[in-house]
């Protein structure tokens, strides 16, 4: 996921996690658990084994395609959702 002014370098995401556990102040460890238990598998259910597959090959049939095209004519043309690949979201 890309967000608009910020850098996910490694730098930024180990400071994000030293500072995780000030989220939970005051949480039992139970409930800490539990919370990020399921942000991981929400994160999983997104998870595309395939991802740089439909990358390489958007990338081939995005040349082939008229100047203007819609996702939805990519898509006809390759045969699955292109909407979580990054280069549209």
């Amino acid at each position: 996921m890309k967000v608009p002014g910020v850098d996910f370098d490694k730098a930024a995401i180990d400071s994000t996690c030293k500072m995780l556990h000030l989220a939970f102040k005051g949480d039992i460890t139970e409930d800490i658990y539990d919370t990020l238990v399921f942000c991981f598998v929400r994160a999983a259910r997104h998870f595309d084994p395939h991802y740089a597959e439909k990358v390489k090959e958007i990338c081939e049939v995005i040349p082939e395609l008229s100047k203007q095209f819609t996702v939805a004519e990519l898509e006809a043309r390759v045969g699955f959702d292109c909407g979580r690949i990054s280069v549209f979201s």
